[in-house]
């Protein structure tokens, strides 16, 4: 782990020095069953979580969204539109909550974009406009874990990430350790980025990309890094694909780990999901079971284009929430 990062995990540790995290109603949304509440904590900005929960305690899980800064909801005329990798909607009426937090420096509930120019604008991240760092985000779920977790409808937690937000679940699971039940990596568990890359040039036998993965790697871990890489701010790739990986963070861990992974996913390749969890196992009493979905896509789509996404995420709490947490493989979703 960077000194970069590390400094930024110990500030927000619920262990030092100053006010803990606090978690407070704010109001009820246009959303049916979705609360919107404000966590507040010392040296960083409030974050918007919003909340899909009932008045009994029960399980709760934290949904990390992935790289692009869109707000989690957008108006548009006569309906609301949102940005989370499952629809909303069906949050309420499952049996465990549901909490989504807000990047920084975004606000829910504005004008979606009328235009593809104004959509790229409005999901670049910037360090005001959703962060670019990995630890800012991390920071974001260990305070809103830590100050949630004091509810009284709060049970255990899980995380589940999807795409970066795998990232960011590991990162987390990491620090928080056993405050954590159990932990799901969507769309991208696997070691650095460069070899989510380079297995894709791999599968389409293009050996010059490969090279030129390795050699982006040189330059970006090099003396004087380029200021931008792959359309993003350079910091943001070494945060995530160097200086920390999902497979770093978990590791480490005994947290329970849930892993799916689509073969035909051309932005985390199933074969950076394999390695992820043939490491893990290598751990004999690891708690990890991993799903590979046939033809599925990055964003869980079939290969009809039909979205099977809130379906993972109802096997996730299956396996999460049951009598044990095992070691295996499946091949598709239990039926």
């Amino acid at each position: 782990m960077s000194m970069r990062l590390l400094a930024v995990l110990l500030c927000s540790a619920p262990l030092g020095a100053g006010a803990a995290p606090v978690a407070r109603f704010v109001e009820a949304t246009v959303l049916p069953g979705i609360e919107k509440w404000s966590v507040t904590r010392d040296a960083a900005p409030a974050l918007d979580v919003y909340v899909a929960h009932g008045a009994a305690r029960k399980p709760l899980v934290v949904l990390v969204q992935g790289s692009q800064c869109y707000p989690l909801f957008l108006l548009k005329p006569k309906r609301t539109v949102s940005t989370l990798f499952v629809p909303p909607d069906e949050l309420a009426s499952q049996a465990v909550g549901f909490a989504m937090i807000e990047r920084r420096g975004l606000r829910s509930f504005g004008p979606a974009p009328a235009s593809d120019e104004e959509a790229r604008a409005l999901g670049h991240c910037t360090a005001t406009h959703g962060g670019v760092d990995k630890a800012e985000r991390v920071a974001d779920v260990l305070a809103t874990v830590e100050a949630l977790a004091k509810q009284p409808w709060v049970g255990p937690v899980f995380l589940l990430g999807h795409s970066e937000g795998a990232d960011v679940v590991a990162g987390v699971a990491r620090i928080a350790g056993p405050q954590i039940a159990a932990v799901g990596l969507l769309s991208g568990a696997g070691a650095t980025r460069f070899f989510d890359d380079i297995a894709i040039a791999h599968r389409h036998g293009d050996l010059t990309a490969v090279k030129r993965s390795l050699d982006d790697l040189i330059a970006l871990t090099g003396p004087a890094p380029p200021a931008e890489y792959a359309g993003a701010a350079s910091v943001r790739q070494l945060s995530y694909a160097v200086d920390s990986t999902p497979l770093d963070d978990m590791r480490g861990t005994k947290v329970p780990v849930f892993v799916a992974g689509g073969t035909a996913d051309e932005h985390a390749p199933i074969e950076s999901a394999d390695l992820f969890v043939a490491e893990l196992l290598r751990a004999r009493t690891r708690s990890v079971h991993y799903v590979v979905l046939p033809k599925w896509d990055h964003g869980l789509n079939g290969p009809d284009g039909t979205s099977h996404a809130m379906a993972v995420v109802r096997e996730f709490v299956r396996w999460a929430t049951g009598p044990r947490n095992d070691r295996s493989v499946s091949i598709g979703l239990a039926p």
